[in-house]
């Protein structure tokens, strides 16, 4: 369904389910990862990097329960941006 070259933003706010994740995602054959600590983080990567379409991130994978943004508020936002909205979550 998605080529191992998608970019992929890993968003939680433990570091170890971020590299548990990485590692799960890797033996499927994915390499291209970003990571954020919470929602506005993983936003403001997703808004930088939206410039540029080699950069651009194609699939996310977040926690719900995270301080400052939550996972739920991220995606709330990200689904009232035309630009964003396509992206799955």
């Amino acid at each position: 369904m998605f080529p191992n070259d998608t970019r992929i933003l890993i968003v939680d706010d433990m570091n170890m389910m971020r590299t548990f994740i990485k590692s799960q995602l890797r033996q499927l054959g994915f390499t291209n990862f970003s990571e954020a600590a919470d929602g506005a983080k993983a936003l403001k990567i997703i808004e930088d990097n939206s410039m540029s379409p080699a950069k651009s991130i194609q699939l996310i994978f977040a926690d719900w329960d995270m301080p400052v943004m939550s996972g739920i508020e991220l995606l709330a936002n990200l689904k009232k941006n035309i630009i964003f909205k396509h992206i799955p979550f």
